[in-house]
């Protein structure tokens, strides 16, 4: 566990930007360091929902075929 415990933390702090690096560097597990960066990134900004929106707004609605395919397209957005 302790092998897979450290390359799991290699390959984490490998990928993170300096600043949030020494945010997790106290962290002495994965589970860790994953978990407080899931409580200070985890939720969206405001870009990324305004995005997520206008995709949905832009969906087409076919005119001549059964819509329940747009819906669920539409559906997979929240």
């Amino acid at each position: 566990w302790n092998h897979h415990n450290t390359q799991a933390i290699r390959n984490l702090c490998l990928r993170l930007a300096p600043n949030i690096l020494a945010k997790v560097l106290s962290k002495t597990t994965a589970a860790q360091i994953w978990s407080t960066l899931k409580t200070e990134y985890g939720t969206s900004g405001i870009a990324i929902t305004y995005a997520e929106f206008k995709a949905m707004l832009d969906m087409p609605i076919p005119l001549h075929k059964h819509p329940a395919p747009a819906f669920s397209k539409i559906n997979a957005h929240f």
